[in-house]
């Protein structure tokens, strides 16, 4: 898989050649053969990416009212709405995903790699998917608020940010192999916690950098001042 994505600047290291090791669903191990200024030539190891999306979903009062309504989670799902209590909002929508590499759990942002056949990332077609099937919450409106480069010394990952609201409860419809719970969080924690603590460790801290990077680029544009935060 080739990226459609590099740097304008012409790179200085030369790539001479590339060798796919192994495909997946969606990424490919790949060795690049780069040739030094020397001459000398090195193999490089990377993911080649078809790009990723991360959804800042942010649910009113309202629509975690209705949510509870319709009886969302079937068996699980009052309980973990009903962690919000009474509070007035709005809410975030995030999972508590299992994570082998770390290893350990961490509190994201609903996230996936765009699918075989799907239009392209920016189209929001699987940002729209991926909060789906991971939270159980359908999006009235998803806005596009920036993209990024995820880990640009191991991979081309492009992700695509968005923001959704006007969400309503559909059902959630993992992949088989996903572990996940959900969690619902005010805005203002979020964000609060997104930015960082004083000192390394403190309780709360948000490591995933996919949602704190999400959190920033919505703020850095306003998008976020419509809930008054």
């Amino acid at each position: 898989m080739r990226s459609e994505h590099g740097p304008p600047r012409e790179l200085d290291r030369a790539i001479v050649g590339e060798r796919t090791l192994a495909q997946g669903r969606a990424f490919d191990f790949v060795a690049l053969k780069i040739r030094e200024r020397s001459g000398v030539e090195r193999d490089r190891l990377v993911v080649k990416h078809r790009g990723a999306c991360v959804v800042l979903g942010v649910l009113t009062r309202a629509e975690v009212d209705a949510a509870v309504q319709a009886g969302a989670g079937a068996g699980g799902g009052r309980d973990w709405l009903a962690s919000v209590d009474r509070r007035a909002g709005p809410f975030v929508l995030l999972v508590r995903n299992e994570r082998h590499a770390i290893p350990g759990w961490l509190e994201e942002l609903p996230a996936g790699g765009i699918e075989a056949g799907e239009p392209p990332v920016e189209a929001g077609e699987a940002a729209g998917r991926e909060l789906r099937e991971e939270t159980g919450f359908r999006a009235a409106r998803l806005e596009p608020s920036g993209r990024f480069y995820t880990t640009p010394g191991i991979t081309d990952e492009l992700m695509h940010a968005f923001l959704a609201t006007g969400l309503e409860h559909a059902g959630q419809d993992l992949d088989e192999d996903e572990v996940l719970e959900r969690v619902v969080m005010p805005l203002d924690e979020f964000l609060t916690r997104a930015a960082g603590p004083a000192h390394n460790g403190s309780e709360g801290e948000m490591l995933d950098g996919k949602s704190v990077t999400a959190a920033l680029l919505a703020r850095a544009r306003g998008m976020l001042d419509r809930f008054g935060v």
